[in-house]
């Protein structure tokens, strides 16, 4: 009795860690495991070892410390360099810089398998020296064979790839930067920005980003069907709704889906007037990758997915209605957990 107890709190205890997941039926995660003493001379084998991946782009500037951040925290989470001079990884790639920052490789943990939805979520942080400069990139999510395609300049077709990572601009303002097809419809509405060959931007400076001070992100990708334009895309920072696009285009093809984390930092823009005039930092911590196949490839955009009761271009201060289901489900499983704890010791 008391093992089935103890095995029924850990469930819950597991159910709760992706509430969000499970109220998009999400039906797998995977959480990025972190060493428990910091690696600062080969962070790369941990993370080619343990986060399913085979090559990273600028190993070198990755470590992991204790939290710099929280200094009462104990934990250890992971750093990214940014040398001064340095810039995006093709200038680096072409030689056109001798300088490499920042860090890029792709975490599959569910092997070949690709999906109709993915939520990412990760905590960032940036040094108190950060200089925003023009602008830079963050991790983000990553659809079909990982490849040189969807980034750096390289567009998005329908059916070789996609991605969807975060951007700071000047000031610290963020936004969400996308490889995807466009379309005339979707670059002529207000909060996007289409920049030709290169990546599409939603709703720049609708939320910012600080120095010294964790921001949690989390992104969700609902792939399209068919050939429509009903895919969709949130981004919630600190639990706060701050991107609701709806029809998008992520894909032509319907064999392409969410396929990995796409951890990609640096700064730019491929000139170097985005390059960062200091050496500087950031860091990051509680990667979770949550995947799944529901609802039906031919669901309509009215699906619960959309989140109708949220008025489009509300402002980033207005929560999604989704908290009120993962606060309600949480005190449903806490209430459970008390229950059960009753029963084990009264």
């Amino acid at each position: 009795m008391v093992l089935f107890c103890l095995l029924f709190i850990a469930a819950l205890v597991n159910a709760d860690v992706s509430a969000r997941a499970a109220y998009f039926n999400l039906t797998k995660t995977w959480t990025a495991p972190m060493p428990a003493l910091p690696i600062t001379a080969d962070a790369a084998s941990y993370i080619t070892s343990k986060w399913h991946t085979s090559s990273i782009y600028a190993s070198e500037d990755i470590s992991f410390i204790h939290d710099p951040i929280d200094t009462n925290s104990t934990s250890v989470v992971m750093k990214v360099d940014y040398p001064a001079g340095s810039y995006a990884p093709i200038g680096t790639k072409n030689g056109n810089n001798g300088v490499k920052g920042g860090a890029e490789f792709f975490s599959r943990p569910n092997g070949k398998k690709e999906y109709n939805t993915g939520l990412l979520s990760y905590d960032v942080a940036f040094d108190s020296n950060f200089n925003w400069v023009k602008g830079g990139k963050l991790p983000g999510i990553y659809g079909g064979k990982v490849g040189p395609g969807c980034s750096g300049g390289e567009k998005a077709t329908g059916a070789n790839c996609f991605s969807v990572r975060m951007m700071w601009r000047a000031k610290g303002a963020g936004e969400a930067y996308a490889y995807i097809p466009t379309s005339k419809s979707l670059c002529s509405e207000k909060k996007v920005i289409c920049h030709g060959s290169y990546g599409t931007s939603f709703s720049r400076g609708v939320f910012n980003f600080s120095v010294m001070k964790w921001s949690h992100i989390e992104i969700y990708v609902k792939t399209n069907s068919g050939n429509n334009m009903n895919g969709i895309l949130k981004v919630w920072q600190d639990d706060s709704l701050v991107i609701d696009q709806q029809n998008i285009k992520f894909r032509t093809n319907e064999s392409l889906g969410v396929s990995s984390l796409m951890f990609s930092t640096f700064f730019g823009g491929g000139s170097t007037s985005y390059a960062t005039p200091v050496n500087t930092s950031s860091y990051f911590r509680n990667f979770q990758l949550s995947t799944g196949n529901t609802p039906s490839l031919n669901d309509t955009p009215n699906s619960i997915l959309n989140d109708t009761s949220i008025p489009k271009g509300t402002s980033s201060s207005v929560k999604d209605s989704s908290a009120v289901s993962l606060y309600t489900s949480s005190l449903y499983y806490y209430f459970i957990l008390l229950v059960v704890l009753y029963q084990l010791f009264a």
